[in-house]
């Protein structure tokens, strides 16, 4: 009997005449080969998107560039310090405590850069500007709200303390003072556990206990400015130092109204003055008109304390060479009184003498008769 599974004669000629007269294709040159059909090589390249705009929303002191991508790197070419990612805007914002000039600047740098990287921004700004008196109320509103989120912070620092002691204390009532571990008992297992767990509880509460102490310091240090207010120290070298900027503007602004006038004049008399552009011009006078407005509430505070008798201004009208001087922590003796300082002995000694601002003089003794040695401090 043959074997089912080998094929016969006659089988195997049908198979061969059956090829014979139905050969496979042959591959011709209008045929596309099998690797060709692939979906990503037969497919039409992928068109790029455009780019997501950002957005600039200026409003007053407030600046935010929103719109942005995590992980971008165009953001650290764009947004460099002081940039800062703020949570509340949702995208980085500008630092309040900028003075204007320097504000506008870090705006006309981002703009400027985005532009040189092909990046879309889209400005939006509210056109509103803020008077010096506006901007420090604004400063005190925030400081009021900077104050309670620490005091919010510390109370729930406290709380969480407070539980984690209360579950501490449950878990040492279940045992006896003194009780150890029963080596071999079958408490032995969940004694140990609940001492590793009471020494977490332990040291999780004293981490928010150190936490709630700094969040306090922080806002009774608030509080404590917003009662006193600033020193008639600190506000009177901030008069100072604005003068100096006010005098520097003023020079500049000097020097481009010669140069302005100097164009209408021939090339052989020209001094080479150069004249400000119109953004530089307004944005100097807007400064200047600024740092005014800030001396003027400046001296309105130091003119009201000198009023209730909490100030005494010192100055060559009741300062005296001989005089005792109290500056700094240290009583100096005046050797010579000068226009805006008298020259005192170096504190760390030697022959030299140091130059002391009068606004730094807090109190100020005569010598008497008996005594030419230095009082005693209060």
């Amino acid at each position: 009997m043959p074997d089912p599974h080998t094929p016969t004669t006659a089988t195997t000629e049908a198979v061969a005449s059956a090829s014979t007269a139905n050969p496979p294709p042959t591959p011709t040159s209008s045929h596309t080969p099998l690797a060709a059909e692939d979906p990503q090589t037969t497919s039409t390249p992928h068109e790029p998107s455009e780019p997501h705009p950002w957005f600039l929303d200026i409003d007053g002191d407030w600046v935010a560039v929103t719109g942005t991508t995590k992980g971008d790197p165009l953001i650290a070419v764009l947004l460099p310090r002081p940039w800062v990612w703020s949570r509340t805007a949702s995208g980085y914002v500008l630092p309040r405590s900028l003075k204007p000039w320097t504000r506008q600047s870090r705006i006309d740098e981002f703009l400027r850069t985005a532009k040189d990287k092909g990046v879309t921004v889209e400005v939006e700004d509210s056109g509103a500007t803020l008077s010096e008196a506006e901007r420090r109320q604004g400063r005190e509103e925030r400081l009021d709200i900077k104050a309670e989120r620490h005091e919010h912070a510390a109370a729930k620092a406290t709380a969480r303390a407070d539980a984690d002691d209360a579950a501490s204390d449950r878990i040492s009532y279940g045992y006896p003072m003194g009780q150890p571990i029963l080596i071999g008992h079958h408490s032995e297992g969940r004694h140990r556990r609940d001492l590793e767990r009471r020494d977490r509880l332990d040291e999780r509460s004293l981490e928010d206990r150190r936490e709630a102490r700094a969040r306090a310091q922080l806002a009774q240090g608030i509080r404590r400015v917003q009662e006193q207010g600033e020193s008639p120290v600190t506000i009177g070298m901030r008069v100072e130092r604005h003068q100096a900027e006010i005098r520097l503007i003023q020079r500049r602004l000097t020097r481009h109204d010669l140069a302005v006038k100097e164009q209408a004049l021939p090339e052989e008399q020209r001094t080479g003055l150069t004249v400000m552009s119109q953004s530089y011009l307004q944005r100097s006078i807007a400064e200047r008109d600024r740092l005014q407005e800030a001396v003027d509430l400046d001296q309105a505070v130091l003119a009201a304390l000198e009023a209730e008798g909490k100030l005494t201004v010192f100055g060559p009208h009741n300062v005296n060479v001989g005089d005792f001087v109290f500056a700094s922590g240290y009583w100096h003796v005046v050797r010579k009184v000068n226009k805006k300082t008298v020259s005192v002995p170096s504190v760390v000694g030697g022959d030299w003498l140091d130059k002391l601002p009068f606004l730094k003089i807090t109190d100020h003794r005569a010598p008497t008769a008996d005594s030419d040695a230095a009082p005693e401090p209060a």
